[in-house]
């Protein structure tokens, strides 16, 4: 069977790829105290501060940008407020990780299975979003 030809999203490549362009700008905009639309933080369309990688690079693309809002939303969450994101606009990308866990379903309801095995149904993934600042967007309440 042949393999499709078109390349997998890689969420790490492309946000290592944003870093790389902010700083051969010349520019290290977190060296500097900044604010972005009256919040330090960049917020989930819903108030909710978003943290780690992602706090990190929507605070650094409302810098470069110059997006007077802290607030990001994908383009269901505009869609389902009747707002339209501006043709042209570029998305940034923002991941998510967790763990889950994977029921072993009664196939192996044996006693004499250890609880170390327990630790091998945990597993860790990643998704990435995509996300548009309220300044990218027409129609927000």
């Amino acid at each position: 069977m042949a393999r499709s030809r078109t390349t997998k999203f890689d969420a790490s490549e492309v946000i290592t790829n944003e870093i790389i362009r902010i700083i051969e700008r010349g520019v290290l905009p977190w060296r500097k105290p900044w604010t972005a639309g009256g919040s330090s933080r960049p917020l989930r369309v819903g108030g909710e501060p978003y943290q780690g990688v992602n706090n990190f690079l929507l605070t650094m693309r409302t810098v470069m940008a110059g997006h007077s809002s802290p607030f990001w939303m994908t383009l269901p969450q505009a869609n389902a407020l009747d707002a339209k994101v501006r043709k042209g606009e570029k998305s940034s990308v923002v991941v998510y990780y967790g763990q889950s866990r994977k029921d072993a379903g009664g196939e192996d309801d044996r006693s004499d299975v250890d609880d170390s095995s327990e630790e091998a149904r945990i597993f860790r993934f990643q998704k990435s979003y995509r996300v548009f600042n309220a300044c990218q967007i027409e129609g927000l309440p």
